[in-house]
């Protein structure tokens, strides 16, 4: 898109995709539902470009709370043994 093309409006759609990334469901789920709308090419091509990079961001953000997690756990146990090695 270049700077003097207008934003593309959000849509009941955008909504839906949104709602089925949140609950979880799984991309191809999602790529159905894009699939089957009843939208011009450009638009559903839109649509699943923007799919595509919110679930790929939800990816980023689930995988670092899982290396967060796992990080906090390793610095527990270092603290539990360092504590035992102690006494």
């Amino acid at each position: 898109m270049s700077p003097a093309d207008p934003p593309v409006p959000r849509t009941d759609h955008h909504d839906r995709v949104d709602a089925m990334l949140d609950r979880g469901d799984s991309f191809v789920r999602v790529e159905n539902l894009i699939s089957k709308a009843d939208l011009p090419n450009d638009e559903r091509v839109a649509l699943w470009r923007y799919a595509r990079t919110r679930s790929n961001r939800r990816e980023g953000e689930s995988s670092q709370r899982r290396s967060s997690m796992v990080a906090r756990a390793v610095a527990a146990r270092r603290h539990i043994f360092r504590g035992k090695s102690s006494t």
